[in-house]
């Protein structure tokens, strides 16, 4: 697994007051409302101690809802009656299996080259581009709302733009949906995203602009130092210029 950028690591922040950081560790649990397990264990709604689920670990909803973040630039959403195992926890290819239920996994910018992969029974969803995506396990369909997915099922696959859907549910069939319908698992995704990339968003814009401006800093140092280079390169030549004419000048009284 290769270690964060130091610099993405101070990007995270406060996602509400009941939890105070954002542990980016691919299956680390950060919003548990209502009835939330771990293998047998029913989670507290604020747990004492992070909470990571490991792989091969289900996760499942009873009538509740789980926050659950798959590195720096991802995180899923899952609704009621709804369960996951992760199967390959890390930073640039996670896998895991959507077992039952509902599931939103929203990418946001910036993690080019890591993959994610979710599995709807024998289908395989493989997701790379920033986006919002919703998957649906009882009916084996997957919506795209924002940026782009890629599907395979069997000898077949097919990618998936924004505002289409594929039901894979006894066949593998394509077609344009209305992004604007949502139900209640939308709605809190939305309002949980908005509370946790906002900010992260607005520590990478600081932290891009910090950079930008150490970056000026150290030009503005060059810059100063070669004209101070250039400006006793001048003075050099200039003082040999006199030592000369004052040895020509010397030679000239000697004759």
């Amino acid at each position: 697994m290769k270690p964060l950028p130091a610099a993405f690591l101070l990007c995270l922040c406060a996602a509400s007051p009941a939890q105070q950081s954002v542990d980016i560790r691919p299956g680390s649990i950060k919003q548990i409302e209502g009835e939330v397990y771990l293998g047998d264990a029913r989670l507290p709604s604020r747990p004492a101690r992070p909470l990571v689920a490991g792989e091969g670990e289900l996760l499942r909803t009873g009538e509740g809802k789980v926050e659950v973040q798959l590195g720096l630039y991802a995180t899923l959403w899952m609704g009621a009656r709804s369960s996951l195992c992760l199967e390959d926890p890390d930073y640039d290819h996670m896998s895991l299996t959507l077992l039952g239920g509902s599931a939103i996994v929203e990418i946001i910018e910036g993690g080019p080259g890591a993959k994610l992969t979710v599995h709807l029974g024998p289908a395989a969803v493989e997701f790379r581009d920033a986006g919002v995506y919703r998957l649906d396990a009882g009916t084996g369909r997957v919506r795209v709302y924002d940026g782009k997915a890629r599907v395979l099922l069997g000898e077949k696959s097919e990618t998936l733009k924004r505002g289409h859907s594929a039901d894979l549910a006894g066949g593998f069939r394509t077609a344009k949906f209305d992004r604007k319908r949502g139900d209640a698992l939308q709605h809190w995704a939305a309002w949980r995203s908005d509370l946790l990339y906002d900010r992260i968003r607005d520590e990478r814009l600081a932290e891009r602009l910090r950079r930008q401006a150490e970056s000026a800093r150290q030009q503005a140092q060059i810059e100063a130092e070669a004209r101070s280079r250039i400006y006793l390169e001048q003075s050099l030549r200039q003082e040999e210029q006199q030592m000369r004419l004052i040895e020509q000048q010397l030679q000239g009284q000697t004759r």
